[in-house]
């Protein structure tokens, strides 16, 4: 599993999500696809922006001096 995949699975408990909740989000046609992109840990921008979208998240850059720079879809 990979560090983002991680991240994302964390995110998931912490909503109270289940991976099923991104199937469509991610354009996936079955639980097995979504389990693959766990399994591959191969996360692009657009679809962490999606992951975020569908958990009702923000996915940003946080810069040192605090300003955020949010990605939207």
């Amino acid at each position: 599993m990979t560090d983002i995949t991680a991240k994302i699975k964390g995110l998931l408990l912490t909503t109270g999500n289940k991976n099923s909740c991104l199937i469509e989000p991610l354009g996936f046609k079955s639980k097995q696809s979504l389990s693959n992109k766990f399994s591959r840990g191969t996360w692009t921008a657009e679809e962490l922006i999606k992951v975020a979208d569908a958990l009702g998240c923000d996915l940003a850059f946080i810069l040192p001096n605090g300003d955020k720079i949010t990605l939207n879809k």
